[in-house]
């Protein structure tokens, strides 16, 4: 979908649920799809490379659950509130983490293995090497384009 676009269906959505001191923005995250902030501006904002990558009604279910979120007020996280509302406005899944199979994600300009061969990927370069959760054992990093052994330590 289109950034503009979006923001229109958003608007949109702003107005029909009668939202009118709320905006929609987008930010450079690749880690979150999108998030509401109540204070100190009351606005939405949506990953500009979900956006891009995802069609009209993966956005729309984004923005509904923002809304949700809009609609119930701040510090009430996912709890049974927020998921009446979700439910209530037309959120068809309702859950805090998504099925990330279900959306397109960029690909890694950097994966990873460690020594119990988890795999791992990354956007951006890290600040270390890093160390799998499941063995404890460092990762071991490579350039999707040059196919490069990188280390991020320094």
């Amino acid at each position: 979908m289109k950034l503009n676009d979006a923001k229109v269906l958003g608007d949109s959505y702003l107005k029909g649920f009668k939202l009118d001191n709320w905006k929609i923005e987008f930010q450079n995250k690749y880690h979150i799809l999108a998030t509401c902030y109540h204070a100190p501006a009351q606005v939405i904002k949506l990953s500009k490379w979900y956006v891009n990558l995802n069609d009209r009604d993966e956005i729309s279910e984004t923005l509904l659950h923002e809304i949700a979120h809009a609609l119930v007020g701040s510090g009430l996280g996912h709890g049974h509130t927020w998921i009446k509302k979700a439910k209530e406005i037309g959120v068809i899944n309702p859950t805090t983490r998504r099925d990330s199979s279900i959306f397109n994600r960029p690909k890694p300009n950097y994966t990873g293995k460690c020594s119990c061969s988890n795999k791992f990927g990354r956007i951006k370069k890290r600040k270390s090497n890093g160390f799998c959760s499941n063995c404890f054992m460092p990762i071991v990093w490579t350039c999707t384009k040059s196919n490069k052994v990188i280390n991020f330590n320094h």
